[in-house]
């Protein structure tokens, strides 16, 4: 159970599992969100790898939202930290100080590949958590043993656990998945604008996301509703 959650690094806290556009990832979807529904984690580690915009870090935010959200019953006992490895503030001493017996979330392991000191640090914690029977959500671009990680004994217990792997999602899926996040954040957008968004702007979910909270407040700013020639004026302010 937790009663107090440590999060060094900030956790968005718009991310839900009920805001996540799952497509053809559900059934890695149905099975992350099972593995948490209540306060306790699972026991066996659990590594999460796909392209970047497949959903990794808003799948980790979701499990530290869910978790927070219990933490208000009162009876709660255990703690989470998450951290993002590709964040330069975090080091290695960061990792060495963070309590064994938690849910630690690592986002972007990857970025630590090939770096023996780094790589040995990951190790010594997982070592840690698995001893005091904490909990392990890790992330990444790829595969444990094709991520580039030098030392054999973490490719090893990365991959020893539960392996999900997030696909990207079709041009008609990004489009339900950027309505679905606005009717999250309070407003709709029509067909029109999400379909130019999806053809003229990047890829992945992440900059789409990103893009679309943008739209929010300029058009909150502007008291315009979201169109095509709108959507051109944001977009030419970017570049």
């Amino acid at each position: 159970m937790i009663h107090q959650l440590v999060l060094p690094i900030r956790v968005s806290d718009t991310a839900r599992f009920s805001n996540y556009f799952a497509g053809p990832n559900a059934l890695v979807f149905q099975s992350l969100s099972q593995l948490f529904i209540d306060e306790t984690w699972p026991l066996d580690p659990i590594f999460l790898f796909g392209h970047r915009g497949t959903g990794k870090s808003h799948i980790l935010y979701a499990v530290a939202n869910r978790l927070r959200g219990m933490s208000g019953r009162g009876d709660s006992t255990q703690r989470l930290s998450y951290l993002a490895l590709s964040d330069k503030s975090v080091s290695v001493e960061m990792l060495e100080t963070l309590a064994a017996d938690q849910l630690v979330l690592l986002d972007d392991v990857d970025v630590w590949a090939g770096n023996s000191v780094n790589e040995q640090a990951l190790f010594a914690l997982y070592e840690r958590v698995k001893r005091a029977r904490g909990g392990w959500v890790a992330s990444s671009s790829a595969s444990a043993d094709a991520a580039g990680f030098e030392l054999v004994d973490l490719v090893s217990r990365l991959s020893s656990g539960l392996q999900f792997k997030l696909v990207l999602l079709s041009e008609g899926e990004r489009m339900e998945a950027l309505k679905l996040r606005a009717e999250h954040r309070g407003f709709t957008i029509a067909d029109e604008p999400v379909r130019y968004l999806v053809k003229h702007f990047a890829r992945d979910m992440h900059s789409l996301f990103q893009l679309l909270e943008t739209m929010d407040e300029k058009t909150l700013q502007a008291g315009r509703k979201i169109t095509v020639p709108f959507l051109k004026e944001i977009l030419s302010q970017r570049l």
